[in-house]
């Protein structure tokens, strides 16, 4: 019974050397091909990290080219309107500036109106 069992789990014995059936055989083979295949896997991991950074960034970058410009175009706007607000309270402060100006000119046109009256009133009377 004992050497049956072991020609099942690990091979059978002749003449006290170990021999490994087929199956064994087999699963050593499956076994090593495995870890072959988890070895080179731990080995190209870097550069299969590498490939999806890589991926990453071919497929961000139009996004991020395409937002640079669109950001760059509102800037210029905003720069356009900041100029044109700015213009915009220059002339306003003008306006509120100039208000004393413009009473004083209608206060002398007022008075240049008056003194012409006068004047055609006394031009128009005879003998004085």
């Amino acid at each position: 019974d004992a050497v049956e069992e072991d020609e099942i789990h690990v091979g059978h014995v002749r003449d006290a050397k170990l021999v490994p059936s087929r199956e064994s055989e087999n699963r050593c083979n499956q076994l090593a091909k495995r870890l072959n295949e988890c070895i080179l896997t731990a080995g190209h991991i870097p550069s299969v990290e590498f490939n999806r950074i890589h991926e990453h960034v071919r497929r961000s970058v139009p996004d991020i080219v395409q937002a640079k410009l669109k950001l760059s175009e509102s800037s210029t706007k905003m720069k356009n309107v900041h100029r044109d607000l700015e213009n915009a309270i220059k002339v306003a402060k003008g306006i509120d500036n100039s208000a004393s100006s413009i009473e004083r000119s209608s206060n002398l046109l007022e008075q240049c109106i008056h003194l012409r009256i006068t004047q055609m009133f006394n031009q128009s009377r005879p003998g004085v």
